[in-house]
């Protein structure tokens, strides 16, 4: 995945910014890996992504896009945003604003994790840190 640009990743929509050119079965990265130890950045912890038992050759595509979608869409609890910085709470309050504008039952469900990517909610893969086992994932803003 790592320079794949042309697979941008909507993690709020889970639809593709252009058909993809791949096959998500295919390994996310090599050599073949169990598990991936992704940071997200933005204020985010990092995530563990396993292989599918029934992929015994190791975290493919789909794992890393199953279980970004998986953390993204997940609640924020009002003791977590409290505790983040003022500009990482402006962020994800400008970016709620503009994911709910006006829609009563989204409104309602508060703010959720990718709230804090801002207009980089778009997946564009993931780069291997030189010091340790963790991947970066690489978010951008989406095509205009």
């Amino acid at each position: 995945m790592r320079g794949s640009w042309h697979l941008l990743y909507d993690v709020i929509t889970r639809r593709f910014a252009s058909q993809p050119r791949c096959d998500f079965n295919e390994l996310a990265v090599q050599p073949p890996v169990k598990y991936l130890k992704i940071n997200l950045g933005h204020a985010l912890p990092p995530i563990v992504v396993y292989s599918q038992p029934d992929m015994a050759a190791g975290v493919t595509i789909q794992d890393v896009f199953q279980e970004l979608y998986n953390v993204f869409k997940t609640k924020v609890s009002p003791n977590v945003f409290s505790a983040m910085s003022k500009p990482v709470q402006t962020i994800a309050t400008e970016q709620f604003n503009n994911r709910t504008s006006g829609q009563g039952n989204v409104f309602h469900d508060g703010t959720i994790w990718s709230d804090f990517l801002g207009s980089n909610r778009y997946f564009a893969g993931l780069s291997r840190r030189a010091k340790d086992d963790t991947w970066d994932a690489c978010f951008v803003p989406g095509p205009q």
